[in-house]
């Protein structure tokens, strides 16, 4: 699909094969690669059966690279603004990055201080079970509910600090893709 030049390099690559179809029949168009012309795409059905299939519909690479690359710039500059608007949320985030610290150390000492008494119910109930030994099921009943509650706000504690810490790490993150991308499209844009 390609024609060569003698020294094996592309003459007239054809980048749009297998993407451009007909806007009248449908049909698939194919590379003209004549060498006093422009490479251009005509309508396939017309190639093989003239105008009983379709008509002589063309379009220069030239101007298709024209059209890609001004979609492309309209992508690129919309996404440009898109990142402002993330950098913008992100400086945002970083100021609020230290009251999200502060969060998080809050969180620790609370999910220290719950740790603390689910262990204070462990050790209460062990002994009023040693010294009561009668009343079992009263004091299993009662300290059960107790560490049941313990268990469920540490469980709760962790959860919060992991989504406060991954809201920041997803943020970073996912700047970094954008400015790539953005990078993409200017490496695109850039070229012939």
């Amino acid at each position: 699909r390609t024609r060569y030049h003698y020294r094996g390099v592309k003459k007239n690559p054809n980048v749009y094969s297998g993407f451009l179809l007909c806007g009248d029949c449908g049909n698939p168009m194919f590379p003209m690669n004549k060498t006093d012309a422009r490479p251009a795409y005509r309508c396939g059905e017309y190639h093989k059966r003239g105008l009983k299939a379709c008509t002589s519909h063309h379009i220069r690479v030239d101007l298709l690279d024209t059209i890609i690359k001004s979609y492309l710039q309209m992508v690129r500059d919309n996404s440009a603004v898109m990142i402002l608007q993330l950098e913008s949320s992100i400086k945002d985030f970083k100021k609020s990055a230290v009251s999200s610290r502060q969060t998080v150390d809050a969180l620790e000492i609370q999910l220290e201080a719950a740790k603390n008494e689910l262990n204070s119910y462990i050790k209460q109930k062990t002994r009023e079970l040693l010294r009561n030994p009668d009343n079992e099921e009263v004091i299993e009943e009662s300290f059960n509910e107790l560490i049941d509650e313990a268990q469920n706000k540490i469980k709760g504690l962790q959860n919060h600090i992991t989504l406060v810490r991954e809201k920041e790490k997803t943020v970073v993150r996912v700047s970094k893709v954008a400015k790539s991308a953005i990078e993409i499209f200017d490496g695109i844009l850039d070229k012939e």
